[in-house]
């Protein structure tokens, strides 16, 4: 599963993309990025973000390397990614011996740090419940609880590796990303709460 977001800047344009590049996504990640490069009269500068992509197989790194030698730079995370890209630029510079890598870091001011911690706090809080929850459905060993208390970590997870990515992110970008991560958090509490009362109370009655 792949999703893209399209962010006209004042310097070019930006493509996100959060998921899997691979299999049936590349070409239709390619056909975007043609139709933004062929849709200006000069050729726009374009960011790739791969910040919140899992997964990029050959035919998606074959694309990237593409998107190099067009000039496209890149905004990544993690080891994986950074690794692939770090390739496909070695493959540029081979080439032509100009073309560098975009990693951007953002500073930890005051408001992220702040954001940091309370988002911090509140995974903290969750894994007292999910360490509550995980124990009692193990002594159950209930394997509905066990498979909601899966997918409440992944979340978790998932929260944890945002949080972990705004170090990363471009300063145009992190009021959005941390409105993303407060609404994940939202959830996860949510999930938490639905798991509490569906799972951990006598049937018939709620608090």
């Amino acid at each position: 599963m792949l999703r893209l977001m399209i962010e006209q800047l004042a310097d070019g344009v930006r493509l996100d993309l959060h998921g899997t590049l691979g299999g049936e996504w590349v070409p239709l990640v390619e056909q975007h990025w043609r139709s933004i490069v062929n849709g200006h009269e000069t050729a726009p500068t374009i960011t790739i973000g791969l910040s919140d992509v899992d997964f990029i197989d050959a035919d998606g790194v074959r694309l990237l390397r593409r998107m190099a030698d067009a000039g496209a730079e890149f905004v990544v995370s993690g080891c994986m990614n950074r690794h692939v890209v770090e390739t496909v630029h070695g493959h540029v510079r081979a080439a032509e011996g100009e073309r560098t890598m975009k990693t951007q870091a953002t500073e930890a001011g005051p408001d992220l740090k702040a954001f940091e911690d309370a988002i911090a706090a509140k995974i903290r809080a969750a894994n007292v419940k999910i360490d509550q929850f995980e124990v009692a459905a193990r002594s159950k060993r209930a394997q509905a609880e066990t498979a909601a208390i899966d997918a409440v970590k992944t979340a978790r997870a998932g929260i944890e590796r945002s949080v972990k990515d705004l170090r990363t992110m471009q300063s145009t970008h992190i009021a959005r990303a941390k409105s993303d991560i407060d609404a994940a958090v939202v959830k996860l509490e949510k999930a938490l709460e639905d798991f509490r009362q569906k799972y951990t109370m006598p049937a018939g009655r709620e608090a």
